[in-house]
């Protein structure tokens, strides 16, 4: 099981497009909105390498998770199949 932290901006097509799809599948998830805490826009960047949003962090959840990396995305299209796995293990509670 995974804890799905997503880090956005308010004009960004991509952005509303995750939400929707995260939306529509009853997942559970943390946003950020980057252009009201420049301090998230550095965590991203520490996460990501990047500042490209949206950016999707996967949490593995439990004991075990505090010792894995999460597993983290920068853009919903271009990682779509990959996000989307994660997303479904998520509705189905893995």
């Amino acid at each position: 099981m995974y804890h799905l932290t997503i880090y956005t901006r308010p004009m960004c097509s991509d952005c509303a497009k995750t939400k929707e799809k995260l939306q529509q599948a009853g997942v559970h998830y943390v946003e950020h909105d980057l252009s009201e805490n420049e301090e998230k826009e550095n965590e991203l960047k520490k996460l990501t390498g990047s500042r490209v949003v949206p950016g999707l962090v996967f949490k593995p959840s439990g004991l075990i998770g505090k010792f894995k990396k999460p597993v983290v995305y920068t853009g919903y299209e271009r990682n779509q199949k990959d996000a989307d796995d994660l997303i479904l293990q998520m509705q189905e509670g893995k």
